[in-house]
């Protein structure tokens, strides 16, 4: 596994997801916790997990890596990070997180966000960093916050759930904001 280490921070790291990854990524997506907070609620199947790991390398806008730390000589899968809509021209992204809910509320979110972040404006050289959250989804607007996003707007109605529709907050962060 250290030999696929894309970018590491103390004992935090993401690398390429592996076939063994596929179902605890799966598992995670599809529990009820995750899936209300993301944008697409499709229940995702073993064949529809295999297709899509099948085709991570094809886009040169969009990377999809699992979050991973050591503990005890052992790696311990976290979650996975999302970097779509990658603009290497204007030096700007959306990206996106997912922690395992047995992680969550321990501080991994924050440490997993920090070393996407360091990634993005150290290494990508991004000028700004996007993302999407549900109005709803106050914990994550806490982290956010706490990391230095700013709310840029508001997408009305964006998000169909159970109980109705509901607003998509649109959050961003500057280079210089996050390195100062």
């Amino acid at each position: 596994m250290k030999d696929s280490i894309i970018f590491r921070k103390e004992q935090f790291y993401f690398r390429k997801i592996i076939e063994e990854d596929l179902e605890p990524l799966r598992i995670m997506h599809n529990d009820s916790s995750t899936i209300r907070m993301l944008t697409d609620t499709t229940q995702v199947s073993v064949a529809m997990q295999k297709k899509w790991f099948m085709s991570l390398d094809d886009s040169s806008k969009s990377r999809r890596y699992s979050i991973c730390m050591y503990e005890d000589g052992k790696e311990i899968l976290l979650g996975m990070m999302r970097l779509d809509q990658i603009d290497k021209l204007n030096k700007n992204m959306l990206v996106g997180l997912d922690i395992m809910p047995k992680f969550r509320g321990k501080g991994y979110g924050k440490a997993s966000f920090r070393l996407m972040l360091d990634y993005c404006f150290s290494e990508l050289d991004m000028h700004k960093v996007t993302l999407y959250t549900a109005v709803y989804n106050k914990v994550a607007i806490g982290l956010y916050t706490s990391l230095g996003f700013k709310e840029e707007g508001v997408l009305k109605e964006h998000l169909l759930r159970e109980d109705g529709y509901h607003d998509l907050l649109v959050m961003s962060l500057f280079r210089d904001a996050y390195l100062c």
